[in-house]
């Protein structure tokens, strides 16, 4: 049993030749793929030291088939020079090993035959965009460098019907790019007769690199094993999740091989990476999910810097905590309750208008609030949602409660009908349709006749259902 590694590379010269290095140092061959446009091969050479054979062949864009072709270079040469491969593992230059080669080589000893590949339904593994479609239609743009171009494309496919079939006997499937495939399926693909006609094909597949593999794979009916041997996470983006030293003690007991992908400044854990007497711990599954699970957790709420991603809460959906709208029909009688609430209210944030046709209101005044959050009306309609998960987050640490006419935004009051975290005050005759669930109802005649005397029973009964001791 030997297993080689493929590697694709497009930068970081110096990580690139420490992990072939670590890899070959072990016994294990590697053959190093650098994108053609990359200036840094000279760079490379030198500091593989001869560890590697570096191929430069094809200019492997992200999403686009030389991906594959340079892929494909590397397992041809791969298998050429090494006779006694029985498998071939594909990483890239951000990867970082997890465990040494030979319990990777027992590992696929106990499993003869099999291919470390997924081969899902594009329906069931794509979670956003395109899924049929990546075959369906052509895509000959970059998404990328040319994401009108390709966008339009798409949709002028749709309106023309635009419907392409696969090869007789391939159906489409989907899986993580980061394989290990024994000799036998190689040595098979490489050689299959209809080899060209799938590389046309493919040649104007959606990110083919997710699909040219566990397609073939799959039509081939080998046994194959969808578990992932290389550790990798995504956010609701499709970014992937980028390592960092304060995920160590999670990656010391992860039970796959290796890990994608870390950040080339993370130097701690580069050196505990690839630390030569490094103890190998007994690995534990789902610790990653665990750890993410409670970060998510943690973080709901919280907006992207620019504060206005897509949709309500992309990140995080939601808001941070339990906060107050003041909901009236009478604004002037609202204004009067704020400032009655201003001089008893402690521990909580009290913002006026904030969503009135003029700037929001912010407590304390000002046309800018922490975090840079603008009371210009333009900005603060453009994604209102947005807005308030921003400004809830901000002030996450105490109750926070704002003023909010009957006429002010719509989106807003739509929100308050469908957040858990949202409970409203409603001063107003007749009653409000559609509030939350958490709400407390006040007479405003008796609410005026209050705030003219002195504070009272109903300003005491405000303040602690801002203060959410209502109960």
């Amino acid at each position: 049993m030997r297993v080689g590694f493929a590697l694709l590379a497009h930068e970081n010269p110096d990580q690139v030749a420490v992990l072939a290095r670590h890899l070959t140092g072990q016994g294990a061959p590697v053959a190093i793929h650098l994108d053609r446009r990359a200036t840094c091969g000279p760079a490379l050479n030198t500091a593989l030291q001869g560890a590697a054979e570096v191929i430069s062949i094809q200019a492997s864009e992200w999403g686009m088939f030389p991906l594959v072709e340079a892929t494909l270079d590397l397992a041809r040469s791969m298998l050429r020079h090494h006779s006694d491969l029985t498998h071939l593992y594909l990483i890239s230059g951000a990867c970082l090993p997890l465990r040494p080669v030979a319990e990777l080589e027992a590992f696929l000893a106990s499993h003869p035959g099999t291919d470390f590949i997924e081969t899902a339904r594009p329906e069931d593994w794509v979670t956003g965009g395109l899924d049929r479609e990546r075959f369906t239609l052509y895509h000959p743009f970059p998404w990328k460098r040319r994401r009108k171009l390709f966008d339009a494309w798409v949709e002028i496919q749709r309106r023309l019907r635009i419907n392409r079939r696969m090869s007789q006997g391939l159906e489409p499937r989907c899986g993580r790019q980061w394989w290990c495939l024994t000799r036998a399926t190689l040595e098979r693909l490489l050689s299959d007769p209809r080899l060209p006609e799938w590389r046309r094909f493919f040649r104007t597949v959606w990110i083919p690199d997710e699909s040219f593999f566990p397609t073939i794979a799959a039509s081939y009916g080998h046994a194959t094993d969808p578990r992932p041997l290389t550790l990798t996470r995504f956010d609701g983006f499709g970014n992937p999740l980028v390592f960092h030293d304060d995920h160590i003690q999670v990656l010391s007991r992860a039970p796959q091989f290796f890990a994608r992908k870390a950040d080339p400044d993370a130097e701690a854990l580069h050196h505990w990476a690839f630390a030569p007497d490094r103890p190998v711990e007994a690995p534990e599954d789902g610790l990653l999910d665990t750890a993410l699970a409670d970060r998510d957790g943690a973080l709901t709420g919280l907006q992207m810097p620019g504060r206005y991603p897509r949709g309500f809460g992309v990140l995080n959906p939601g808001t941070a905590r339990r906060f107050t709208a003041l909901i009236g029909e009478d604004a002037g009688l609202l204004q009067r309750l704020r400032t009655a609430l201003e001089e008893i209210l402690e521990g909580a944030r009290l913002h006026g208008s904030l969503f009135g046709p003029g700037p929001a209101e912010f407590a304390g005044g000002g046309t800018e609030y922490q975090g840079n959050l603008s009371a210009d009306p333009l900005l603060r309609d453009y994604r209102p949602e947005q807005f308030l998960a921003r400004l809830i987050w901000i002030d996450r640490a105490r109750p926070v409660a704002f003023l909010f006419h009957v006429k002010d935004q719509p989106r807003i009051r739509a929100l308050l009908a469908r957040d858990p975290n949202a409970s409203a005050i409603v001063i107003a005759d007749p009653e409000v349709p559609d509030g939350p669930k958490d709400l407390l109802r006040i007479d405003p005649g008796a609410l005026e006749r209050e705030l003219v005397t002195a504070p009272g029973p109903l300003i005491a009964q405000i303040t602690a259902f801002i203060l959410g001791d209502s109960a």
